[in-house]
């Protein structure tokens, strides 16, 4: 019987070592092909998503300079209407939608009833909607009043929050989201309805959007969806529209009061990658600076 020869016991298993090696060096192979290839995805990703926002944000200058132009007949001016224009900039379909601001629900001017019936119709049960009302004029108010339902210095530190409502004027839509009892989730909902740029404690109904005329008592969702098509049927034919009838008791008085008008830019590519700018602005229309940003954000659809 022949004993097992060492050297080829040695070099089975180098081979089998080297046969390891291989295949751990094909699965670290491949692992840097896949991550190369991820990052170069979302490195096209970021250049493609900076690009749309480049486009959007040269939309809103575009509208912004439309209606500052002078010498354009009144047929073919731009109007803060709210109805959307399909325009092109770099090959890149972009919609824009310019509404004047008095369009919108003012957080600072607009009465319980407005604000409530904005909660209501987005789903906020009624209690809990009564409660936001209330926290949202005890945040606005000067004094430290408690409403009914609502939230001062004391109820804020018994939740355990570090910080008081201010009692001044609402800053900003975002600044909402301190108010007590407002969730991410309500705020999402009900951002788009808001400003603190009217100066209105009504609504200007003939260019409202249809969630700020859903937010009217007694507004029914079909009288918004007729109301709306009728009104964009009007508009289309720049002939004149009449107010929505619920909105009578809230109406902001009347169309441009304030030279305050809301740019929405919607920048999108065929594969439904898309870029939102948001941009409030007020035309002053001085030589040396015809207009101030009031906001400019990212939006949402």
């Amino acid at each position: 019987m022949k004993s097992p020869n060492p050297v080829r016991s040695q070099e089975g298993i180098a081979l089998i070592l080297v046969l390891w090696m291989l295949v751990l060096l094909t699965l670290i192979a491949g692992g840097l092909v896949q991550t190369s290839r991820t990052e170069t995805v979302q490195t096209r990703n970021q250049i493609a998503l900076a690009r749309l926002q480049a486009i959007a944000d040269g939309v809103v200058h575009r509208g912004i300079y439309e209606f500052l132009k002078p010498g354009v007949d009144l047929e073919a001016a731009w109007k803060p209407d709210g109805l959307p224009r399909e325009l092109e900039l770099d090959g890149v379909p972009v919609e824009l939608t310019v509404t004047e601001e008095t369009a919108f629900i003012d957080l600072n001017r607009a009465p319980d009833a407005l604000l409530r019936g904005l909660l209501l119709s987005v789903g906020v049960a009624t209690d809990e909607a009564d409660r936001l009302v209330d926290a949202i004029a005890d945040w606005r108010d000067p004094d430290e009043l408690v409403r009914t339902n609502g939230a001062e210095r004391d109820q804020y530190e018994a939740a355990g929050m570090i910080y008081a409502p201010s009692n001044e004027p609402f800053q900003s839509v975002e600044e909402v989201l301190r108010v007590l009892g407002m969730s991410r989730a309500i705020y999402q909902q009900i951002e788009a309805a808001l400003t603190v740029h009217s100066g209105q404690p009504g609504i200007n109904s003939l260019v409202a959007p249809r969630q700020v005329l859903l937010a009217l008592p007694n507004a029914t969702p079909e009288d918004v969806e007729t109301y709306i098509e009728q009104r964009h049927a009007l508009l289309a034919e720049n002939q004149a529209v009449s107010p929505f009838p619920p909105a009578t008791g809230y109406s902001s008085g009347g169309s441009g009061q304030v030279g305050v008008y809301n740019f929405k830019a919607i920048a999108r590519l065929p594969d439904n990658m898309f870029f939102v700018r948001n941009a409030v602005v007020r035309l002053t229309r001085q030589p040396r600076q015809p207009f101030v940003l009031l906001d400019w954000k990212e939006g949402s659809l």
